[in-house]
């Protein structure tokens, strides 16, 4: 499940703090507005106008074509209870409109203010600190695990190209390549990658049809043939494997993967081709230091059935026989070396760990635990602005849940 900044601000704001909502008037200026989206409180007019002095307000949304100060803080200077308007010690770019929507925090800002973090540092602070584990598919083609955003990195010829994302779709990882025939013998082709002739390859792919038969295809770009194909018409997963011998003459070769006929339509994932005499391999560019690197597992299925990718006998396995490398100047820093090539139809994956990213704007989303970002931001804010008591409940409630994540580094260090 993915979370937006936005709404990991809200949280961590209506934990920490306050937070409220509140719509411009038609008499808007640019520096005083609006009503508030909340009963009124129960405290006199004193103490509700020092209440919201100070508080910061943020243009959360517009919903005008032409939408204005999206994103624009300011602070209040002044509350009329009476009048329900606030006036800001400094005006907004434009003049509020009723298309807006305003939110209002106290205690901290929702991004950095003068000398205050805010809550967008916090957030950011916990993500990088937090880790999850991610694999990666080790193969000379370019997208072959399908994770990288779009189709790019293939071309579509008489078909539709589109990345799947469902469950029942995907094989591994988020996403697989559906390839969705608009004549026969459509196909989604690889990049080109250069060959020597008589060198031996294997190639595997996984492959779920919805319709037709599938095929993977070793091409000879070159002199324009094909050199080997496997075929498929299971509608569950299964995967394609076969071992080719680079013909005489060719200098280059792609990946296919056509659909037979003109209604042919099917998911592809982890599509996988190595040497067969290479024995360093480059690591994805993600593995960019060492602690990043866990290790590398082989999924290993039986080539003579071509078994559904989740058979007993594709269970992964760790490799142990290999040395991790690093090359500084290299193109790729990292890679490993093997002293005996793995089996030709396995699939290699690299296993590592990475840190959330950080999120730049409000519609940016996160796979991470929203409750343990609440609790490591409202930690720092905690902190910075107090109560210093509210520290150690946030403190456990973060303990609690990075527990339970792969090695994690602590950006929160435990207390005795």
């Amino acid at each position: 499940m993915s979370t937006t900044l936005q709404t990991l601000i809200e949280g961590c704001a209506k934990r920490c703090g306050w937070y409220a909502t509140a719509s411009p008037s038609t008499a808007s200026t640019a520096s005083t507005y609006f009503t508030l989206n909340q009963a009124g409180s129960q405290c006199d007019s004193v103490d509700d106008a020092s209440y919201y002095k100070d508080a910061w307000v943020k243009v959360e949304s517009d919903a005008a074509t032409a939408a204005l100060n999206v994103g624009e803080i300011r602070r209040v200077s002044s509350y009329a209870v009476a009048t329900s308007l606030f006036t800001l010690s400094r005006g907004f770019t434009s003049n509020p409109t009723t298309t807006q929507l305003m939110g209002l925090y106290k205690a901290v800002p929702p991004s950095q203010w003068a000398m205050l973090p805010g809550w967008k540092e916090y957030i950011n602070r916990t993500l990088v600190g937090a880790r999850y584990r991610r694999h990666g598919l080790l193969t000379l083609v370019t997208d072959g695990d399908m994770e990288t955003s779009g189709t790019t990195g293939w071309t579509g010829a008489n078909s539709t190209l589109t990345k799947a994302t469902t469950a029942a779709s995907v094989a591994f990882g988020a996403q697989a390549l559906r390839v969705a025939n608009t004549l026969a013998n459509g196909y989604a082709k690889s990049g080109t990658i250069a060959v020597v002739a008589n060198d031996v390859f294997q190639l595997r792919a996984d492959v779920k049809v919805t319709s037709g038969t599938a095929v993977l295809v070793a091409y000879d770009e070159t002199n324009a043939a094909d050199i080997d194909t496997k075929s498929s018409t299971a509608t569950d997963w299964r995967y394609c494997w076969f071992q080719f011998t680079v013909p005489s003459g060719c200098k280059s070769i792609t990946i296919r993967l056509r659909g037979t006929e003109a209604t042919a339509d099917a998911y592809w994932d982890n599509v996988s081709l190595r040497n067969n005499s290479a024995r360093r391999v480059s690591l994805p560019s993600w593995v960019d230091n060492r602690d990043k690197f866990e290790g590398l597992t082989a999924v290993v299925g039986d080539s003579a059935q071509s078994d559904a990718y989740l058979a007993d006998s594709q269970m992964p396995t760790d490799l142990v026989d290999y040395e991790l490398l690093e090359d500084p100047t290299g193109a790729t820093r990292f890679y490993v070396t093997f002293n005996e090539s793995p089996a030709g139809d396995a699939l290699l994956f690299v296993r590592g760990l990475c840190p959330y990213a950080e999120l730049t704007t409000d519609a940016d989303t996160t796979q991470a635990d929203p409750a343990l970002v609440s609790a490591g931001a409202r930690f720092f804010a905690h902190m910075d602005v107090g109560p210093k008591e509210k520290t150690k409940q946030a403190l456990l409630e973060y303990n609690g849940r990075i527990s339970a994540l792969p090695r994690t580094r602590r950006v929160i260090p435990r207390q005795r």
